[in-house]
């Protein structure tokens, strides 16, 4: 149990309770070794990159353009396809829940920038990423289920024609260090987020977020700052 806690503990950086049950331990240690023997197909950032964690059905696609640090753990059904002009890249240690996606371009004839992830960031279960005007996100940041990240939205104003054929604008999305985005959250095209800032569940944020803010709403709206708030973004 010392052993398994330990190598819990470093690839996730919060310690395993020491009263699990049994049965629960035996179960988690199964489901990770297996996952484990299916990330030795995952790519390597190098050489040494170390154990990565590969569920059930996961897709990837442009697999040459994808950068996978050691300890990346890709949940069941996930979907990432890596075809952009930067690649798709996970830090160290980044957790993929199950069943999100992560989409470097919308169609093949338009190419997006990237999708970059820093160390010991969790992406949700459910994420819906797209880097087609590109997306950063710092390390040790908190996406909650069903976050969505839009980089890109498309032109309307002609209504003699057809939106399609209007083209699209692309604009980067820049998320700091530290940040929590609460459950259904949706971040579109443009946005920066500061540092330590939270963004409260269900929220649309089409604006900047200072650094250690809490902002929510339709749209999201400065809700103050984090010191001496007890809330929780519920997600």
């Amino acid at each position: 149990m010392q052993i398994i806690a330990s190598v819990y503990e470093r690839l996730r950086g919060r310690p395993l309770p020491a009263d699990l049950p049994a049965p629960v331990v035996g179960r988690l240690v199964l489901d990770k070794g297996l996952d484990a023997f299916r990330g030795i197909s995952l790519p390597r950032r190098s050489e040494r990159a170390g154990l990565r964690f590969r569920g059930a059905r996961v897709k990837i696609r442009n697999v040459g353009r994808l950068r996978i640090g050691a300890g990346v753990a890709l949940g069941d059904g996930v979907v990432i396809d890596a075809f952009c002009r930067r690649g798709v890249s996970l830090g160290a240690n980044v957790t993929v829940g199950p069943g999100a996606r992560l989409l470097g371009s919308g169609v093949v004839s338009e190419p997006g920038e990237h999708i970059l992830i820093g160390d010991r960031t969790a992406v949700g279960a459910g994420n819906l990423i797209w880097g087609q005007g590109g997306v950063t996100i710092g390390a040790d940041c908190l996406l909650g289920p069903n976050v969505t990240l839009i980089s890109e939205d498309h032109v309307f104003a002609d209504p003699n024609a057809l939106i399609r054929q209007q083209g699209s604008r692309r604009q980067p999305i820049t998320i700091g260090d530290d940040v929590w985005i609460g459950a259904g959250a949706t971040i579109l095209k443009g946005v920066s987020i500061g540092t330590g800032a939270v963004i409260a569940a269900g929220s649309i944020v089409t604006k900047d977020v200072a650094p250690f803010r809490i902002v929510a709403g339709v749209p999201a709206r400065d809700r103050g700052p984090r010191s001496g708030s007890a809330g929780s973004s519920d997600g």
